[in-house]
């Protein structure tokens, strides 16, 4: 029985984890492309081939018109949690699963949300160069402010706004959430109020959006 075939269309896919690769090729033959500069449907297509599964990352969009023209693709794996540039309708109809990476990044990337935000309220980036420049004299202008007792917005409150919320708390923050989609006693549980858009903007020191990129949230802000 032939091997299916898998081509990776994510730049740092198993760069990290190596064996992610070895893993794959123990069942199918892999192959490492690259998402074209001209993003259209017919370059996506040909970057696919006769691919029966195709690895996405953040680059690149797989929608109908793309899939028509890939009729072995039996599979798109997502890496990561954003599902925007995969039109699942269009996969749904086709019959081809889409996967992604549940959880996967969240601690990450809360944690990384907390360093930009510390990042910025500490000066820290001007501070840093002014330092390496010898610059002494502007450190009295690069105080910052204290997080504790601020206020932090956070908009969707999934498993990275979750994450997000937990440290702020630790850090003394209050923490508003703005999610429709959330039930009120979920965000309660978090230690946080449950507010409309509006308000959350209007109270917070600080806005995080969690959001997935959707029609309902383009240009929400």
């Amino acid at each position: 029985m032939a091997k299916w075939k898998v081509v990776i269309l994510s730049g740092t896919y198993g760069l990290h984890v190596p064996k992610a690769i070895e893993m794959i090729r123990e069942v199918a033959e892999v192959t490492r492309g690259k998402i074209p500069k001209d993003i259209t449907p017919e370059k996506m297509a040909e970057a696919i081939g006769d691919a029966d599964i195709v690895v996405l990352g953040a680059s690149g969009r797989i929608d109908e018109e793309v899939m028509k023209r890939v009729p072995k693709l039996k599979m798109i794996a997502k890496r990561g949690v954003g599902l925007d540039n995969i039109d699942l309708k269009a996969a749904t109809k086709a019959g081809i699963l889409v996967t992604y990476t549940k959880h996967a990044n969240s601690q990450s990337v809360a944690e990384h949300t907390i360093g930009l935000i510390l990042t910025l309220t500490k000066n820290i980036t001007i501070a840093n160069e002014e330092v390496r420049t010898k610059g002494w004299k502007i450190r009295s202008k690069l105080i910052g402010i204290e997080l504790s007792g601020k206020t932090l917005g956070i908009i969707g409150f999934g498993f990275i706004g979750r994450k997000v919320a937990e440290i702020a708390k630790a850090l003394g923050m209050n923490v508003l959430v703005y999610d429709p989609y959330v039930p009120v006693d979920v965000v309660r549980g978090f230690g946080c109020r449950v507010v409309d858009l509006d308000t959350l903007l209007r109270e917070s020191d600080v806005v995080s959006i969690h959001a997935a990129l959707t029609k309902e949230t383009y240009h929400m802000i």
